[in-house]
């Protein structure tokens, strides 16, 4: 049997290693009654890390008068993140499991594990509520760092934590979740055209394009043309768009298929046959004005934000009733 001997303030433990087992125990007094419990590590390193952050929380909690033992807030999160990223990393885009990873070490840990020292067993509907306070800034924290999220952060945190707890209930740590606080959202529709703006919108970028004063606004006016009705026939966010390379691109025969990368991973959509009128339209462009169209290049290299700005303006639809 090895044993190891452990100095935390006034606190002394041991980690002993039995030769019948795979894991250090950790073995530490408690009102004067001698306690043993596994550390689930089985390097000597792993374990000192293990036990050194269980007795500093154990401390803690006996000073405000909570139980001392418990499950971890802290290693729950953890064991979670391993378990996204190593079930779902393959069918989730890479950014999805890396968000909820900076959420729990950056406010979730701190705020549960480091500060309130509360197990995974003790968090209830009221805890959550004083999570959001604090994180808004109301609280007397001074770890608390940043502006006041908006509703939509919040409820990221709460989207987060709830799928930890529910990860505590399939490990059967806790048997139910706790109430979990109502954030509500202020509705905001994104900007649309009515089809007699739209129309109104083609007829000005054509009359644009007869009106370019020389070459090279002549072309960026077909081009944000082109890309304009792609847009349209598509309905692929403007990420996706601009990473489009043209060997993600199949021209089938009164439409194209297309694979894209973007938010939600790599898919493929289904265009319109406008789409691949516009793509054919583009092919002749760049052949035109001397533009790459080798499988590897990208579809939009140019980025129409000025131009489709510029556009807008002149059609006086850049601002809608509401400014």
């Amino acid at each position: 049997m090895e044993t190891v001997h452990l100095e935390i303030g006034d606190t002394t433990a041991q980690l002993i290693l039995r030769e019948a087992s795979d894991y250090w125990q950790l073995r530490f007094s408690d009102k004067g009654k001698r306690k043993q419990i596994s550390t689930k590590c089985k390097t000597e390193k792993d374990a000192r890390i293990w036990a050194t952050d269980w007795l500093m929380i154990a401390k803690g909690r006996l000073k405000d008068g909570k139980a001392l033992t418990g499950t971890s807030f802290k290693q729950t999160a953890n064991k979670f993140l391993d378990y996204e990223h190593a079930t779902k990393s393959s069918d989730r885009h890479e950014h999805h499991i890396q968000d909820m990873r900076n959420i729990a070490n950056k406010w979730l840990i701190p705020y549960f594990h480091n500060e309130m020292k509360l197990t995974v067993e003790e968090i209830k509907a009221r805890h959550l509520d004083d999570f959001l306070l604090w994180r808004n800034g109301f609280g007397k924290s001074p770890t608390q760092k940043g502006d006041k999220p908006a509703a939509q952060t919040q409820k990221h945190y709460m989207q987060v934590m709830r799928r930890i707890l529910k990860y505590a209930i399939r490990r059967e740590i806790i048997d139910t979740l706790p109430l979990f606080p109502e954030i509500s959202l202020r509705k905001h529709t994104k900007g649309w055209f009515e089809p007699k703006e739209y129309e109104l919108l083609t007829e000005v970028r054509r009359r644009r394009i007869r009106e370019a004063p020389n070459v090279r606004v002549h072309q960026r006016r077909e081009y944000l043309h082109y890309f304009i009705i792609f847009c349209v026939g598509c309905g692929a966010r403007q990420g996706e768009l601009t990473s489009l390379r043209h060997n993600g691109g199949e021209r089938v025969s009164n439409f194209v298929r297309l694979t894209v990368k973007g938010k939600v991973g790599e898919h493929e959509i289904t265009a319109m046959p406008s789409c691949r009128d516009a793509y054919e339209a583009i092919l002749k462009h760049n052949k035109k004005y001397g533009i790459s169209s080798d499988p590897d290049a990208l579809v939009f290299p140019q980025n129409p934000q000025m131009s489709l700005r510029s556009l807008l303006k002149a059609a006086k639809l850049y601002e809608d009733k509401q400014g």
